[in-house]
């Protein structure tokens, strides 16, 4: 009966990047919050057996996770693990997973049927507390304006508790998970190991857990599942219990004893709410703007007056995790031919505009919005030099396809109108001094 959970944790002892280079499932939040709360519902009901597939199962996901890990879900992960391999007298790992566990939050409370003198908690008491690990005299190698992270943790410095499992995820300065694997203690990858650095800060975009909402959203889950595991077992009973003659006769659609009163909130659903907060919280931080500049050059065609060839670039800068402050600088080429004869009068219009943008996504593919106000300069009294300006404003919007952290391109539209006074006499008799103005531009994009 041992052979297969031997084997099957023989398996799960594989290094999981193996598996997470050659074929890895994109894993959301949700997956490993609804894979841990079904591993309490089945140990809770003593299915010893689906619980530690739903952990085999979790060993392989968590890599694939495509956010930073919750600390909290790393510490349910090992408790649950040291519980399984205790039951099944592998004292050793389930040591190294208690290790694990304590190591990341301590502090949150265990389920009901892990009682204060149960063996678990008693497994690591004349152990001596794991030392550092790591390579001496180097420092971290981490991206631009990302991190490194040992079990949801945010490392400062090469250093994790020595001996003990943990689950390594590298971070790019958007959030996204570019690199994870398990480790044990402080085996890093060559490739995070560079040359000694001093202490590393969190990235902007990181937000630690509320521990405090965890604590508090677990005893209600831990709650429920017992309240669920409870009244399962009473029902089995009692359908033992029930007489033969009454088994398998029609029972009454309204019962006297129901109440006509509107339910309270399930505990259950107490839980969900405390935990779409934390959902929430975790989508806030992915999709907070991680960019300071974004510099955009472009090309396309405008109309305004005639039919236009429209170049130029573009300098922003967030004022805040959504807001873009961006100034424009271009030139517009148009053509005209005269009304009599072959002539044809090339137009030669310098816009420049500055304007807000909306632009709230760091992710691959990012929408933006905006408004813009507009100075056209067409035309420059030769005498004089005073030059003539229209003045307008405009509505764009569009969107950048990043094809890295950096650089991709964007596509863009806008609509809107301008007044140009004295136009007709400075420069042609067929323009207007008030004309709307629409085109469309693509181009490339840095964000740095």
């Amino acid at each position: 009966m041992m052979a297969l959970p031997i084997l099957m944790l023989a398996i799960a002892g594989l290094p999981p990047a193996i598996a997470q280079e050659q074929m890895c499932e994109v894993t959301r939040q949700e997956y490993v919050t609804h894979m841990l709360n079904s591993v309490d519902e089945e140990l809770a009901s003593f299915n010893t057996s689906e619980a530690e597939m739903l952990l085999l199962q979790l060993h392989e996901r968590f890599p694939c996770l495509e956010t930073i890990a919750l600390p909290s879900d790393l510490t349910r992960y090992a408790r649950a693990r040291a519980y399984v391999a205790n039951i099944e007298q592998f004292e050793d790992e389930a040591r190294d997973w208690m290790r694990m566990a304590e190591a990341t939050r301590p502090m949150l409370p265990w389920p009901g049927e892990i009682g204060e003198d149960h063996v678990l908690l008693t497994l690591l008491d004349d152990e001596p507390s794991p030392g550092d690990a790591g390579p001496p005299g180097k420092g971290l190698v981490i991206p631009k304006k990302g991190g490194v992270f040992w079990s949801g943790i945010h490392l400062r410095t090469v250093v994790v508790p020595d001996g003990v499992p943990g689950l390594i995820q590298v971070a790019n300065r958007l959030g996204d998970v570019k690199n994870s694997y398990w480790q044990e203690g402080g085996n890093f990858r060559p490739e995070l190991i560079g040359p000694p650095a001093p202490e590393l800060e969190p990235p902007g975009w990181y937000e630690e857990e509320d521990i405090a909402l965890k604590v508090v959203s677990l005893r209600k889950h831990y709650e429920r599942v017992a309240n669920a595991a409870s009244s399962s077992d009473r029902d089995q009973q009692a359908f033992l219990e029930e007489p033969e003659e009454v088994i398998g006769q029609p029972q009454p659609l309204f019962p006297d004893d129901v109440a006509e009163a509107a339910p309270e909130p399930s505990d259950d659903e107490i839980l969900d709410s405390a935990i779409d907060i934390d959902l929430e919280r975790v989508d806030a931080t992915r999709e907070r703007t991680a960019s300071k500049v974004v510099f955009r050059t472009f090309g396309g065609v405008a109309m305004w007056q005639l039919a236009v060839a429209d170049a130029g670039m573009a300098l922003g800068m967030h004022l805040g995790p959504r807001l873009l402050l961006e100034f424009e600088g271009g030139g517009w080429v148009g053509q005209k031919h005269e009304t009599h004869g072959p002539t044809v009068r090339t137009y030669l219009l310098i816009p420049a505009a500055l304007g807000l943008s909306y632009d709230p996504s760091a992710h691959r593919v990012r929408p933006s919005v905006g408004i813009d106000l507009l100075g056209t300069l067409f035309h420059i009294d030769l005498e004089s030099g005073l030059p003539s300006i229209a003045t307008g404003a405009r509505a764009k919007g569009g969107f950048d396809l990043m094809m890295s952290d950096v650089i991709g391109f964007g596509l863009q539209g806008f609509v809107g109108a301008a007044y140009a006074p004295g136009i007709q006499r400075r420069v042609d008799p067929s323009f207007t001094e008030t004309k709307s103005l629409f085109g469309a531009r693509l181009g490339l994009v840095v964000r740095g």
